[in-house]
């Protein structure tokens, strides 16, 4: 009754969602559809085209490491978020910090996700640059394809990319009337449901919808202080387009998206079970229970607009992006995950950017491809407040507010040229120069009777950095081809809005060396890419977790070197094989004074800093060591992915069969390496039958070994674990018309 009362509630709006495609008649997107790389000929794999270099290209001709995934691809695979692609990308690690993910890619990434942040590996979606990092946690739904970038994308994608950048391209508009819808009902009473559809206008005009809803209404823990619910919530989401052709030489895209999350997912945390928390208090209950005075909560709006021209002159092809977004954050958590009332973090941002993007490139026709531009950027990401409670602020009245407003003004120019030495080598260079400025204003409101505005900040700091790629390339027949590139990528400094009276941090600089091979063989039955890269990264930005916030510092140097490897095997029609490996060897070369945590008692006055003799207090004391050769945050050394896609046709419809495994080895989660996730391995799967062209039962699951790992682990008051999700399994309906 009580999920019957919540369902009524939302009725009207998941009724929308899940017959959008009923009400408007159209046809399949590839969410729907089978797998491309499925849809097979004698010809064998599908050809699967990228923007890697801002102009549609084939993946096996483009001098870059990319992982394409497409969108039934993802949906066979079991990857419905930001957070899954890490299951089927090689060397890619996400988990989650505070309200945002955290991307690390080859081991580069960003720790801090707070407010005025950005990350070490950018997020695109359509063209355009998301710069708030709450925004990048995205559900995959009417999208095209997911394109992973490894490396310093210093010059076309420059901006902070210095580890490499997610795309994500959805659906465009079609002047073919089609339409899809999906609905389903999965364990924790979860009920998900979407829709697209599309079609022209007029001539000139055609125009989609894209309607998405999630809602988990059962938990997977309990709040043990208070018995409420933790571990549940929802999201929704509707993106549009409208594509204008007024000539065979003229595009005009118009999106516009909005998407509301409301949960406990990313808010709600515990004690690591073994540690002990501020005043000796442990984990209590199982895996996905949590001990808090505060129930845990988080609320995330994300909208923007973008407008998109392009023309074809007679010489060269222009174009203009144009966007806005607006991210509004909330989060209300318990920072000292216990039940007593020491540091309770209430935590409003708001992070507002217009950017503006001009591109002049060649035609595809042009013996020589090249490309020149123009990028400017301007976001002011706003604290309002981070409001600090509890016995650890009774010596300042009780609470602080703090108060924080970060501008940032970024301009860049670049240009990136491919030339041709003969029929089968090209030669291509690119640079990039940028300008960041950021100005920070702050202040804190304390006590209670009489309240003060103290630490008032008003400084700013200009950044300027000149970044670069070389390539070669030489096709040895038209299915294999070699790749090396030199390239350097740039994350500008910043300040920390959660304690904005510390210096900004430096910028990070990355140079990269890398050698790959892409190969077709058999019949375009075999797709094998590999490569093996070095990377030199210097001035690194690392977070550290203290009571009532974080504060940002700069590692020193490091060194990565790894190896990625891709197969995909069509061996007959109806069966698709996919296989990832990597392997990654990430040390910090040079880090003297890193922070180190020990349960305490403990002193920093030996060498190295050691736990004190007697019963522990709780919490952890904080010192500085030596961390020079230790591996590098969230840089697992080896990760392994193997998927496959089995389907039938018979006289009762066409049947499918798809999984997905996936193993990481050990890694760490700060640099003193005392917090590690153990080595841990998922699995996927899902079974299919369509009866007719137009109907799809599927049943699904995610997690199916019930793995418990974790999206996060923390030392700051005490050892604090983010536990991912468990077991899920469902049943949804597709339809297409």
């Amino acid at each position: 009754m009580v999920f019957e009362s919540r369902l009524s509630r939302r009725a009207a709006f998941l009724i929308s969602a899940g017959l959008t495609g009923v009400l408007y008649p159209a046809g399949a997107s590839a969410q729907v559809g089978a797998p491309e790389e499925q849809q097979q000929n004698s010809g064998g794999l599908e050809e699967i085209v990228v923007t890697a270099q801002k102009r549609g290209e084939n993946l096996q001709s483009v001098p870059v490491a990319v992982s394409a995934i497409t969108a039934s691809g993802a949906q066979e695979r079991g990857v419905s978020s930001t957070l899954d692609l890490q299951q089927v990308v090689p060397n890619l690690t996400i988990a989650h910090s505070g309200q945002s993910p955290a991307i690390f890619l080859r081991g580069v990434g960003t720790q801090n996700t707070t407010a005025g942040e950005e990350s070490s590996n950018s997020v695109y979606v359509d063209g355009v640059y998301y710069s708030a990092l709450p925004a990048s946690l995205l559900s995959l739904n009417n999208i095209e394809r997911i394109e992973v970038l490894k490396g310093p994308q210093g010059t076309l994608f420059g901006r902070n990319a210095t580890g490499g950048l997610l795309h994500i391209i959805t659906k465009e508009p079609s002047r073919t009337t089609e339409a899809n819808a999906s609905i389903g009902y999965g364990n924790y009473e979860t009920v998900e449901a979407q829709s697209y559809v599309t079609g022209p206008l007029s001539e000139t005009l055609a125009a989609d919808l894209s309607v998405y809803y999630k809602e988990q209404f059962d938990a997977w823990g309990t709040n043990l202080t208070n018995g409420k619910d933790v571990y549940t919530g929802g999201q929704y989401g509707v993106r549009s387009k409208m594509l204008w052709t007024p000539g065979d030489a003229t595009r005009v895209i118009l999106s516009g998206d909005t998407s509301r999350s409301s949960d406990s997912f990313t808010a709600a945390a515990a004690i690591l079970p073994g540690a002990l928390g501020l005043g000796g208090q442990p984990h209590g209950g199982g895996f996905y229970d949590i001990t808090s005075n505060l129930q845990p909560y988080s609320r995330i709006k994300n909208s923007g607009v973008s407008l998109r021209v392009e023309h074809e002159f007679d010489f060269a092809q222009l174009v203009s992006l144009s966007a806005y977004r607006d991210v509004r954050v909330r989060v209300d958590t318990d920072q000292d995950r216990v039940a007593l009332r020491l540091v309770d973090a209430l935590i409003r941002s708001k992070t507002e950017q217009v950017s503006q993007e001009l591109q002049l490139q060649a035609l595809p026709s042009s013996p020589v491809q090249w490309i020149v531009g123009a990028f400017y950027l301007k976001s002011k990401a706003d604290l309002h407040p981070l409001e600090l409670a509890g016995g650890a602020q009774a010596a300042i009245g009780g609470y602080v507010q703090r108060y924080a407003v970060q501008d940032t003004s970024s301009v860049a120019v670049f240009s990136q040229a491919t030339v041709p030495l003969g029929a089968r080598t090209n030669v291509t260079a690119g640079v990039r120069y940028t300008i960041d400025h950021r100005d920070l204003d702050a202040y804190d409101i304390t006590g209670v009777s009489a309240p003060n505005r103290v630490n008032v900040v008003n400084k700013d700091k200009t950044f300027r950095k000149l970044t670069w790629r070389l390539a070669a390339d030489h096709h040895f027949t038209d299915d294999v081809m070699l790749f090396a590139s030199y390239s350097r990528g740039f994350k500008s400094g910043v300040f920390n809005l959660f304690a904005p009276t510390g210096p900004a941090v430096n910028p990070e600089v990355l140079d990269a060396y890398e050698v790959g091979l892409k190969t077709e063989l058999l019949d375009r039955r075999v797709r094998f890419n590999t490569s093996v890269f070095h990377y030199d990264y210097d001035n690194i930005q690392l977070l550290q977790a203290i009571p009532g916030g974080a504060r940002i510092l700069n590692a020193a140097r490091a060194r990565v070197r790894g190896w990625d490897n891709e197969l995909t095997v069509a061996p007959t029609t109806g069966i698709t094989l996919n296989a990832s490996f990597s392997l990654l060897d990430g040390k910090y070369t040079s880090f003297p004074n890193a922070p180190a945590t020990f349960p305490s008692p403990a002193t920093c006055t030996t060498s190295p800093p050691s736990q004190l003799p007697g019963p522990r207090t709780g919490g952890n004391t904080t010192c500085a060591i030596d961390a020079s050769g230790n591996q590098m945050i969230r840089s697992p050394k080896a990760t392994l992915s193997l998927g496959a896609t089995y389907e039938l046709d018979t006289s009762a419809g066409k049947f499918a069969v798809a999984g997905n495994y996936y193993h990481s080895s050990s890694y760490p989660f700060e640099p003193d390496g005392r917090l590690r996730q153990p080595a841990y391995d998922t699995l996927n799967a899902q079974v299919s039958w369509a009866p007719t062209e137009n109907y799809r039962i599927r049943v699904w699951g995610r997690n199916l070994t019930k793995t418990k790992y974790y999206l996060n682990l923390i030392s700051s008051v005490g050892d604090v674990y983010l536990p991912a999700a468990p077991r899920t399994y469902g049943i949804s309906l597709d339809w297409t018309m």
